[in-house]
């Protein structure tokens, strides 16, 4: 009994409860504290990784704030971001838009500029008279351009420009208003100033063409028969074919 020591004192009685317990182990280390920020350097946590970008185009700030937005419940909630091929394709639509009614305009802008001014509807029916006109006169009307082209045959002998020229070539620009408002006459060629005619600058000078003459009644044949009257001598003395009667 003595041999079997203090294992013998421990021996498992029938009337106990539960079997022989078994002997502890050695006792488990102490935890190791958590390191804060207070620490050595060496035992410091590492900085946390910063959240992935999602797919959706919005940044790392943008996901952050709207994860605190949700979690405020008195803030309204946040509309989610859009993502950037849903933001280029409205760019394109509202692009879209705006040539779709520009599109509309342009029937609108088509039908006014077809709309003929009063001075071309005017220029129309005197085309249709260029051939009432003398034989040495040649006349051509564009009422689109509001101008025409006038060209006079006239005889070397008379001295007119030095004897070097067969034609004098005008060039008359109408305004939209006429014939309420006179056109202008331009001398093309001969580039020297014709004796039977005055001049302002480049342009001939008629007595008809003045606000004082000018009628709405006149028109480019009137025009031209100063201009014949001029140059086969029956102007005025001052070289000026008279049209007013007072």
């Amino acid at each position: 009994a003595a041999a079997a020591g203090p294992a013998a004192a421990r021996r498992w009685w029938p009337g106990g409860v539960g079997g022989p317990k078994a002997p502890r182990g050695p006792p488990s280390p102490p935890r190791p504290l958590p390191c804060t920020a207070a620490g050595p350097p060496g035992l410091r946590p590492a900085p946390a990784a910063a959240p992935p970008v999602p797919r959706s185009g919005c940044s790392t700030e943008q996901v952050l704030l709207q994860a605190s937005r949700k979690r405020n419940v008195s803030a309204a909630p946040s509309k989610p971001c859009m993502p950037v091929v849903a933001a280029v394709a409205t760019g394109f639509a509202a692009s879209a838009g705006i040539d779709e009614g520009v599109a509309a305009l342009l029937p609108k802008m088509k039908r006014m500029r077809l709309r003929p001014s009063l001075g071309q509807l005017r220029l129309q029916r005197e085309a249709d008279d260029a051939g009432a006109l003398l034989p040495q006169v040649r006349l051509c009307v564009e009422p689109e351009q509001l101008r025409a082209a006038v060209t006079i045959s006239i005889s070397p002998a008379g001295g007119l420009c030095g004897g070097g020229c067969d034609f004098v070539h005008l060039e008359l620009s109408f305004p939209p208003q006429y014939p309420h408002k006179p056109p202008q006459v331009v001398q093309v060629s001969p580039v020297s100033r014709l004796p039977v005619w005055q001049y302002d600058g480049s342009f001939v000078v008629l007595a008809r063409l003045t606000d004082r003459c000018w009628s709405s009644a006149m028109g480019v044949a009137d025009i031209v028969r100063d201009l014949m009257e001029a140059l086969g001598g029956a102007a005025t003395s001052n070289g000026v074919a008279s049209c007013c009667h007072e």
